[in-house]
């Protein structure tokens, strides 16, 4: 925690708290996870961590070719059996962020086009292997140059169920995306 304090804070919430530091030469982003209360941790005990699951999550969409930060590790702290803290470390994604270039009049609509055009064809892809990403705000969503990447795993998870749940899933992702655009 005292060397999380120490990077650039780029998210001080309720339920985590996200930096980014200069770490064995180099650039990467600690999220830690707070625990909220006894029921909280025993749930997380039992499940898994949030950390271990972003970690997996990430690994996932690597190998289904959709581009997130690559995972360096995860850690669970516990208080004899029972999980008290999690943290989950990646490689640090520079860029923009989507929402901030969507915004931006200097920036060329046709690169705006074929930005939104790349986060369609990755939620497709997702659905697809059975994923859905459950938050996607354009502050999810790195830009670097005209390629995209994922931030934020904690809300994907998989989708179970007939073919008719998976569309579902996929609308809904595909809305929430889309809704901000022109809201």
């Amino acid at each position: 925690d005292e060397l999380m304090r120490q990077g650039a804070v780029l998210k001080d919430g309720s339920k985590s708290f996200v930096c980014h530091i200069r770490l064995g030469g180099s650039d990467v982003v600690i999220k830690g996870y707070y625990h909220l209360g006894w029921f909280h941790s025993l749930r997380h005990t039992v499940k898994g961590s949030r950390a271990h699951t972003a970690w997996l999550t990430a690994n996932r969409l690597l190998c289904l070719g959709v581009s997130t930060p690559k995972p360096l590790a995860y850690i669970d702290v516990y208080k004899g059996y029972m999980l008290c803290r999690s943290y989950f470390i990646y490689d640090y994604a520079p860029g923009k962020a989507l929402h901030r270039i969507l915004k931006d009049p200097t920036e060329p609509e046709s690169k705006k086009q074929l930005l939104i055009r790349k986060v369609l064809e990755a939620i497709r892809r997702l659905s697809e292997h059975g994923i859905s990403h459950g938050d996607l705000k354009h502050s999810n969503i790195i830009c670097q140059g005209d390629q995209i990447v994922f931030i934020d795993l904690d809300a994907m998870r998989p989708i179970f169920g007939p073919a008719f749940i998976r569309r579902w899933r996929y609308e809904r992702d595909k809305s929430r995306f889309l809704r901000d655009i022109v809201g």
